[in-house]
């Protein structure tokens, strides 16, 4: 009897010790691939490894510095190159066009544009980049005041522009399919 009860015990230790449960979750089977969409002018540069430190030859053989592998995580990058002069560029730009807004709504229509080449209103009016603004004026000043940190977050009492207001908004044209003939979108 005792044999029995032996053999019967690992009997179910085996059976249930071979079984392909884990105990882990596995999801639902067969399941869809999901791949992340690429954000607008980005690349995937997927995980890989390179070996950091001197080369295979050490000239006066000290062996003091010995290479290693390191592992660089998945990450995206920009598509296209920018120099920093490109970049001030675009800030100085971003940051002239909500001037000329709070100017032309602040009543000085030489900021916009509310008509075009045909005499059609434009709505909502443009941004005049041909017109200057002096941000030295007092006027101007007060009406641009919005855009400038605020006195208890002013860095040795610099009066500069709070990067948080520069934001900026831009449209993306699909020129394909505009000039499809079938217009199917």
């Amino acid at each position: 009897m005792k044999k029995l009860l032996l053999l019967g015990s690992v009997i179910v230790v085996l059976g249930t010790s071979c079984s392909k449960n884990t105990g882990e979750l596995v999801g639902v089977h067969p399941r869809a691939e999901w791949f992340d969409v690429d954000p607008f002018g980005m690349l995937y540069i997927p995980m890989g490894s390179y070996n950091m430190g001197p080369s295979d030859e050490d000239i006066p053989y000290s062996h003091t510095t010995k290479s290693k592998t390191v592992s660089v995580q998945a990450f995206y990058i920009d598509q296209t190159e920018i120099s920093n002069n490109e970049y001030r560029q675009f800030v100085y730009w971003v940051r002239d066009s909500i001037a000329h807004r709070a100017l032309f709504e602040d009543g000085r229509a030489e900021h916009g544009v509310e008509t075009d080449d045909f005499d059609q209103p434009v709505d909502p009016p443009l941004v005049n980049f041909d017109e200057d603004i002096a941000y030295d004026e007092q006027d101007v000043r007060e009406v641009l005041e919005f855009m400038y940190l605020p006195v208890e977050e002013r860095y040795y009492r610099r009066r500069e522009i709070d990067s948080r207001k520069l934001n900026y908004e831009y449209y993306w044209i699909n020129l394909r399919m505009a000039a499809q003939k079938n217009k199917s979108f």
